[in-house]
């Protein structure tokens, strides 16, 4: 999911236990619950790779978070983000 200024991507796994972990919040009230749950199913989008192995970025996120020819990786666990690269080699 486009999130901020990074594209947020994660296995099935990982999204699975982000829902599971919202909806049994005891910090946050219903409404909040559901505004999350509805950002979180309404901004998702599967992926898969090319015959290469590739993992290719949905486009209209590459375009919404105006994304160069380079990127930044960081990720740990069951995810990772997408960042703009920056020239001199900055993060972001």
């Amino acid at each position: 999911r486009a999130d901020r200024e990074c594209l947020r991507i994660m296995t099935p796994a990982e999204f699975s236990r982000m829902i599971a972990k919202a909806e049994a919040s005891t910090e946050l009230t219903t409404e909040q619950i559901g505004a999350y749950l509805r950002f979180m199913h309404a901004s998702a989008q599967q992926a898969t790779a090319d015959t290469p192995g590739r993992l290719v970025l949905p486009e209209n996120f590459c375009r919404q978070l105006a994304l160069p020819g380079s990127v930044v990786l960081a990720g740990d666990h069951g995810l990772f983000e997408v960042w703009q690269g920056r020239a001199g080699g900055g993060w972001w």
